[in-house]
Formats: structure tokens, C-alpha cells, sequence
């Protein structure tokens, strides 16, 4: 869907609210640990906004390196397998040491702020511009 949206629309900018769906959903899940319907339904928003940043993120690849787009692609890939592997792992161990989820889903929200933060001063609101 993702790849679809941005065929249509400006990556970039689907970006930037892919990253804030990440944000507001993740303080949703941390505010409905009490709430197993709220919670489900947080996790689900927060893996369909990951699902369309996935694509959008392939989408813009020719766009950052059109000379060697199939390598970018590939460690974008690559990227994405890892994100998609370590940060149950971290969650995993800090609710060994804590107890609770919410620390681990506050780091993904932070990483969250950190990515929308980055996007915005270099490509949206910055002088890099790379999508036309």
C-alpha cells in the first residue's frame, strides 16, 4: 500500500506523517496497557503506518541513488530486516529488567521523534532536496 500511496502522492511527505502514525500510535499503546482491545488495536494501527513507510521508503530509493539503485535497495532491505528483528529483542529484555512494555515502546516512539525530526531538517525543511 505504501509504494501505491506514494506513486500518487509525494514520498516525502508520506513519509513525514508515516513517522507521526508511528509516534501517535505508539503513545497509544503505552497509554492502553490497561485496555486489551486498545492495545491490540494500537499494535495493529502502528504495523499497517510500518507496513506504508516500508513502502515508501523503496520508493524513494532511485530517487536519493540513481546509480546504483538494486545495491541501495538491497541495504535498504537489509535495514529493514534488522529493524524488524532487534527491537522485539530490546523490547523483550527491557520488560525482563523492568517489568513492563512501556520503556521498550517509549524507545520506539523516541526513535520515532528522531527519524521525523531528521527528515524534516534535511530533506523537507533543509536544503537537501531530493524528490522533485
Amino acid at each position: 500500500m505504501g509504494g501505491y500511496l506514494a506513486d500518487k502522492k509525494r514520498p516525502m511527505s508520506l513519509l513525514q506523517w508515516t513517522f507521526i502514525a508511528i509516534i501517535v500510535f505508539g503513545l497509544w499503546i503505552m497509554l492502553s496497557f490497561h485496555s486489551q482491545g486498545l492495545f491490540i488495536a494500537g499494535i495493529v494501527l502502528i504495523g499497517l503506518s510500518a507496513g506504508i513507510g516500508n513502502g515508501v521508503v523503496f520508493k524513494m530509493v532511485p530517487y536519493i541513488s540513481k546509480g546504483n539503485t538494486g545495491a541501495v535497495t538491497g541495504f535498504v532491505g537489509a535495514m529493514g530486516g534488522l529493524g524488524g528483528f532487534f527491537p522485539p529483542l530490546v523490547i523483550g529484555y527491557i520488560y525482563q529488567w523492568t517489568g513492563s512494555y512501556e520503556l521498550g515502546i517509549g524507545l520506539l516512539v523516541l526513535t520515532g521523534v528522531i527519524c521525523w525530526f531528521a527528515l524534516w531538517k534535511h530533506y523537507i525543511h533543509g536544503d537537501v532536496h531530493i524528490v522533485k
